[in-house]
């Protein structure tokens, strides 16, 4: 899974890279991030936690891409890269899931702190309903919704 990224990754960046220049400051990067299952385990025996990680939920590993550039004229390149991997692990993902032998239905909600501006990161909760209504009822009139940059429920 790990080199299957990893190549995926370069396939999809190494052509960007080879035509600027190096003076340019541009790189990119794939990292692996293990969040063990204990900390749902740990987090459901104080009360939970606004993802819904819980004590039956599986070790993961959050794959994380990052991108730095000097030029303005680069940000739809650069967003282009990171839309291809997601989708491309959209995809893919699935079939390790298949491969592992593990439920196709398992948790995998996206983390607020590694996503994309455009990947529905609340929505991926298991508490959205819940946490959306509660929103509601505490900013009845939209301000910090409206107002307020983030992701939203």
């Amino acid at each position: 899974m790990y080199s299957e990224i990893r190549e995926k990754w370069r396939s999809i960046v190494t052509p960007f890279l080879t035509v600027l220049p190096l003076v340019n400051g541009i790189q990119f990067s794939v990292d692996f991030q293990p969040l063990p299952a204990i900390i749902g385990t740990h987090s459901a025996a104080k009360g939970g936690n606004a993802m819904g990680l819980t004590a039956s939920d599986p070790d993961r590993i959050i794959v994380i891409f990052e991108g730095s550039w000097s030029l303005p004229t680069d940000d739809a390149k650069a967003y282009s890269f990171a839309k291809q991997i997601t989708d491309w692990l959209e995809q893919q993902v699935p079939l390790w899931i298949a491969e592992a032998g593990m439920d196709p239905d398992v948790y995998l909600p996206y983390f607020i702190n590694d996503a994309m501006s455009d990947q529905q990161v609340m929505q991926s909760y298991q508490n959205y309903d819940k946490f959306k209504a509660l929103q509601k009822q505490i900013d009845p009139n939209g301000l910090f919704s409206t107002r307020a940059g983030g992701f939203k429920y």
